[in-house]
């Protein structure tokens, strides 16, 4: 039975037929046989009270009451008089909110139901690109402050790295540098996490520095870094168990996103599209000819 409510054919006849109740429903007791007559029955009498109560957290008075009958009244007889004129046609907004209305109809319709172990499993083989693990990096920098040595900065960090393939002790490397406000080490960082530290060109050349050895000096956004990393980390495959949820929103939002492309299919085979392609070409032709004469 689900897989049949699934097939968009059915569900666009579903559509249609929310959409003719939406127009019966809630506001049904207004329309009558007669296009000229507005009937405010219990139903819709309710729906605006409880409106009113939504938003302001109490009931309407009975003053308030009748301003809000009067007020969907006078909402009513404007709607009908728009349509008999024909408003609505040749209106760019109307059309885009009518199309919006249906669009959210068909959302709402899109249920792919709940997927099985097995269709999770193919779903997250076929895109584990997605649920890769980020690499991480260990290192340890050295700072050098542009701002305080100006020119000297890019020589005294090449003297420093000089010294440190020289093989010169670890205790010297606290007297190298400047002050730096933030950490001298990196435990498994994140890619996303060096660059919103350092910058994006200096998390691009950590990627680049083979381990255990002294490399610089690096730009970054603060200056110039004399870096050393201890170990990296590769990125590797999730474990299905851990991105189970995020999996399963990706399916259904696959899903749905198909349904919609399917259930639009059919209703574009309703139509025959005939578009001018010389209009289109000679827009295309003037534009490109505009943009050149401008550049000029």
């Amino acid at each position: 039975m689900k897989q049949i409510l699934r097939e968009p054919l059915l569900q666009f006849l579903l559509i249609g037929a929310v959409l003719f109740g939406l127009y019966r429903l809630p506001f049904s007791d207004s329309v009558s046989a007669s296009n000229n007559r507005i009937t405010i029955g219990a139903g819709e009498i309710e729906q605006l009270r409880a409106m009113f109560l939504k938003q302001r957290q109490r009931p309407p008075t009975d003053e308030e009451l009748r301003g809000l009958i009067d007020a969907h009244v006078q909402e009513e007889v404007l709607y009908r008089e728009a349509l008999a004129m024909g408003l609505d046609r040749d209106d760019t907004i109307v059309k885009r909110r009518l199309a919006q209305k249906l669009e959210f109809l068909t959302e709402d319709l899109s249920d792919a139901g709940s997927p099985t172990d097995a269709q999770l499993a193919a779903f997250f083989t076929e895109h584990g690109d997605r649920y890769q693990v980020p690499g991480r990096v260990s290192f340890v920098h050295v700072y050098f402050s542009t701002a305080k040595r100006g020119k000297r900065a890019e020589q005294d960090a090449k003297n420093d790295l000089a010294r440190l393939h020289a093989g010169a002790p670890a205790k010297s490397i606290d007297e190298m540098g400047d002050m730096f406000l933030l950490d001298y080490v990196y435990k498994d960082a994140a890619p996303e996490d060096i660059e919103k530290v350092f910058g994006q060109s200096f998390a691009e050349e950590l990627v680049k520095l083979s381990e255990r050895e002294w490399h610089g000096p690096i730009v970054s956004g603060y200056g110039l870094h004399l870096v050393n990393v201890s170990e990296r980390r590769t990125s590797r495959a999730a474990a299905m168990d851990a991105v189970r949820e995020q999996v399963k929103r990706d399916w259904l939002e696959t899903q749905r996103r198909q349904i919609k492309e399917e259930t639009f299919k059919k209703l574009r085979e309703r139509y025959e599209v005939v578009i001018d392609e010389k209009a289109v070409h000679e827009r295309v032709i003037a534009q490109v000819d505009g943009s050149e004469a401008r550049g000029q």
